[in-house]
This record gives C-alpha cells, sequence and structure tokens, in this order.
C-alpha cells in the first residue's frame, strides 16, 4: 500500500507540473505568435488596434483550452495506472493468503482431489440405497418361497430342515408337487408333496396321504428298490396337513412316452411290463397295494450303469404316488376306506376296485398291468374310454358289455394290430389272463404275470432275432 500512495503522490506532481507548463509554453509561444501574424495582416494602424486585441484574446483563449485538454487526457491516463496498480496490489495479498493457507499444511491440489472423490462417494451411496431395496425385496422374496420344517426322517428321529422352493412341478386336485432345494443337506434337489394349503379334507385322506411317505422310508426293501422313489422324510405343516420329501426324478412319464410315440416297440413294451411285473412283485410282498396302477404314475428315469469299462445307458421305471396305497388284507392297520368308496382312475380300475370292495387285494394292480400292457403295445388301453364319455358312464358300460360276460368277455386283436399275427394266441392269453373280470382267474401274482413276459419274449426273440421284423429297438438307450 506504501508503494500505492507514493506512486500517487507522484502522479499528482507531475499532474500539476504538466498542466503549469503547457499553458506558459502555450501563452509564451502561441499567444504573441498569433497577435503578430495578425497584425501583419491587418496593418499598424492604430485606428484598427482595438479589433487586433480582441482577436489576439480569442487566440490566447483557444490555445490555452487546447493545451488544459491535453493535461485532463493525461490525467485519466495516470489514474488508470493507480486503478491497475491497486489491482495488482489486491492480486498480491490473495497470493499472500494462499501463501499462508500453503503453510498451514491445506494442499489446494489435494482439496480438489478429495471434492471429486466425496462427489463420487455420493454417487455410490445412491445406487448402494438402491441396491438395498432391491436386496429387500429379494429377501422378502426369498423368505416367501423358504420354509423351516419338522421332518420325521424314520422311526423317531425328527430334525428340522430347510426348503427352498425353486418351481411347481405339477398339480392335482389335492395335492401339489414342489421341487425344493434342501439348504440343510448340502443343498440336495429334492421334491416336496403336500395337500394344497387351505384345502378342507377329511381325516382319512390326510392318513392316507402320509402313508405313502411312511411305507417307502419304513420298508427296508423299498427304501433301497430302484423302481421306487427313495423319501427323504415326512411331516405336517402348521395348519396340520401333511407333506413328504422325496428324490428329483428326471425324465418323461409313460403316459408322455406313449403319447409321442403314438406306441412302444413290442420289444421295448414287454421289457417295461416284465420290469414293473418284477417291481410290483415286491411292493406286493412288502404288504402294500398300489391301487392307481397307470402310465400317467410311472417316470422314465434315465440311468447309466458300466458293463466291465463300457458306459450303459438304460431306462429304468420309477412307479409313483402311492396317495392310494393301502395295507394288503390282514395287515395290522386301520382301514382308510369305507366300503362302497370307489377310488382310482376308471380306465385301470378292476370290477372289484369299481364296487369298492373292501377285500380287494394286490390283484387290482395286476388288472391295471394288463390294462396298460395292452396300451404300450397298440396306444389305446384294452378298454378304451369314448371321447367326452362321463367315467362312470363308461364304468356302466364296461360292466354291461364287458364284465358281464364272464370268461367270454372280448379283448381287441393286439398282435394282429402290431403286426404280428402268429403271435395272437401268446399276446390274448396273456391280456386276458392280466385283466379278467374274476379276479380269482386273473394272474394270482405278479410273479406269475412276469414269467409269461419272460416267455413271450423268448419265443418273440427265437422267431425274430435274426430279422428283428416287428421287434422295434434293441438299443438299451432306446427303451
Amino acid at each position: 500500500m506504501a508503494e500505492v500512495n507514493r506512486l500517487t503522490q507522484g502522479t499528482w506532481a507531475r499532474l500539476n507540473n504538466l498542466s503549469n507548463s503547457r499553458l506558459k509554453k502555450g501563452i509564451a509561444i502561441g499567444a504573441p505568435a498569433a497577435v503578430y501574424s495578425l497584425i501583419d495582416r491587418i496593418g499598424s494602424d492604430w485606428v484598427h488596434m482595438p479589433l487586433t486585441m480582441l482577436v489576439g484574446a480569442i487566440i490566447v483563449t483557444a490555445i490555452s483550452s487546447l493545451a488544459v485538454w491535453g493535461v485532463s487526457n493525461r490525467s485519466k491516463r495516470l489514474m488508470s495506472e493507480i486503478k491497475l496498480g491497486d489491482t495488482s496490489a489486491r492480486l498480491k495479498d490473495r497470493e499472500a493468503e494462499l501463501a499462508k493457507i500453503a503453510e498451514g499444511g491445506i494442499d489446494i491440489k489435494r482439496m480438489k482431489q478429495l471434492e471429486t472423490q466425496n462427489s463420487s462417494l455420493v454417487t455410490q451411496c445412491a445406487n448402494l440405497q438402491t441396491r438395498a431395496l432391491e436386496a429387500e425385496s429379494r429377501v422378502q422374496l426369498i423368505s416367501d418361497i423358504t420354509e423351516e420344517l419338522e421332518v420325521n426322517v424314520g422311526g423317531e428321529n425328527t430334525i428340522k430342515q430347510i426348503y427352498l422352493r425353486t418351481g411347481k412341478r405339477g398339480e392335482g386336485g389335492m395335492g401339489i408337487l414342489w421341487d425344493v432345494i434342501n439348504l440343510s443337506n448340502k443343498k440336495r434337489k429334492e421334491v416336496l408333496k403336500r395337500i394344497k394349503p387351505g384345502l378342507s379334507v377329511e381325516e382319512s385322506v390326510r392318513a392316507r396321504f402320509i402313508k405313502e411317505a411312511k411305507r417307502l422310508l419304513e420298508n427296508t426293501k423299498l427304501a433301497k428298490h430302484e423302481n421306487f422313489p427313495k423319501i427323504f422324510g415326512f411331516g405336517f405343516y402348521e395348519d396340520g396337513s401333511p407333506f413328504f420329501t422325496m428324490e428329483l426324478i428326471e425324465g418323461k412319464s409313460l403316459a408322455d412316452r406313449i403319447f409321442e410315440d403314438k406306441r412302444l416297440s413290442p420289444r421295448v413294451a414287454i421289457e417295461y411290463a416284465i420290469e414293473l411285473a418284477n417291481a410290483l412283485k415286491d411292493l406286493h410282498e412288502a404288504g402294500i397295494i398300489h391301487r392307481d396302477i397307470k402310465p400317467e404314475n410311472i417316470l422314465v428315469n434315465k440311468k447309466v450303469t458300466f458293463v466291465g469299462e463300457r458306459e450303459v445307458k438304460r431306462s429304468v421305471l420309477k412307479i409313483i404316488d402311492f396317495g392310494l396305497a393301502k395295507a394288503a388284507p390282514g395287515a395290522n392297520e386301520t382301514r382308510l376306506t369305507h366300503t362302497g368308496a370307489a377310488i382310482g382312475t376308471p380306465i385301470y380300475m378292476a370290477p372289484e376296485q369299481v364296487g369298492g370292495d373292501k377285500e380287494m387285494d394286490h390283484r387290482v394292480d395286476i388288472y391295471a398291468l394288463g390294462v396298460m400292457f395292452c396300451e404300450m403295445l397298440t396306444g389305446e388301453p384294452i378298454h378304451p374310454i369314448k371321447p367326452g364319455e362321463n367315467p362312470w358312464v363308461y364304468l356302466t358300460r364296461l360292466s354291461q358289455n364287458v364284465w358281464s360276460k364272464g370268461d367270454n368277455f372280448q379283448i381287441p386283436d393286439v398282435a394282429k394290430s402290431i403286426g404280428l399275427p402268429e403271435l395272437r394266441d401268446e399276446f390274448r392269453n396273456i391280456l386276458r389272463k392280466a385283466t379278467h373280470p374274476d379276479r380269482n382267474k386273473r394272474y394270482q401274482s405278479a410273479k406269475q404275470f412276469a414269467q409269461d413276459l419272460y416267455e413271450l419274449r423268448d419265443i418273440m426273440k427265437e422267431r425274430y432275432e435274426s430279422t428283428g421284423i416287428g421287434l422295434g429297438p434293441n438299443n438299451s438307450d432306446e427303451r
């Protein structure tokens, strides 16, 4: 500021000096010269002296004004210099302040970086808040599809298991099947079957439902049988509705296979019938009657085995849905089906099952397998239902036109329809004996049924092995 004051005082002194010198010089030089020139032009006549003096005064005044104008412009330039000096001084003061900030340990560059980072953090916080809301929604969703259940895994052993539902596998009139992941057991994939939530059902139905699991879980032979699903456990929801979990079986149902292929080759149909007959033999020997054998309840599951070092794929049939199963007569168990109550699927039901005979036994399953054997060969059950026909009308018609005929009941010529007319008697005898209306003239065991099927397979091999006529695929992958 001292420098500015000194500059200001010097400027005003120069201004005064300049003003005086310009005025003096203008008057001393400009005025006489103008007057002398005027006298010279007008003349020295005393008569004209007043006029001459007047004009001289005017000239002197004009020259003085010009001198003052020049001084004024110079003064303005000097004032601009004064303002510039003041700005420069303030700039220096600012630099000094910044220097003090720097001396105080504050890094301006670092401050700018921190400001940028702060802005970035604000953006990140906003993004995290959005993600947190999304995560909260996911947690709620997972909570809705996750459930912790008390599961009986055999005997008196009950443990808690957490299941995550991943999709609906199927749904019937009363039950529903869910694909689940058992989070408590190495994330094992399972199927959970339960009665539909909120569905009002009789206690007998609930008891029948849970028996399916108990029989397969507690019977040692069936628990390890390849033709039955492995049951992991069973229990009840808080509302009392039962559930059980079983292994996840990949593959199509036999009904899907028949629908897609129209019918199975004779070779494959016979192999399937043999496998199912042997499975029913083991089931019946365990004291269990299925009562709902049909293509929809047979799953075709692919299994890989090894013959030496060679990998072989083959189909394994799984019998599922034991919801209608009952203990064989004489078993120490409370009967769940009242006399006169028909339970099953009409097309595959034996006459005694339709009538609700309280003494029905394992032979109802043999009848159903006979009907299904015909369907595998031809694409149609042995006594097909008409399109749009009411099931009970169908059963009435079947009773009047077929079952009432006794030994004279008619069955279709299966051998002719599959192109093997020379085996008419073999196919006819097996189907009549499997589906006879009189259960006492039916196969008395699934083992007997299997034995006749083995004989039919051997006959077909002997006659057609070299040509393959009418047999269909022999590759285990195509079963």
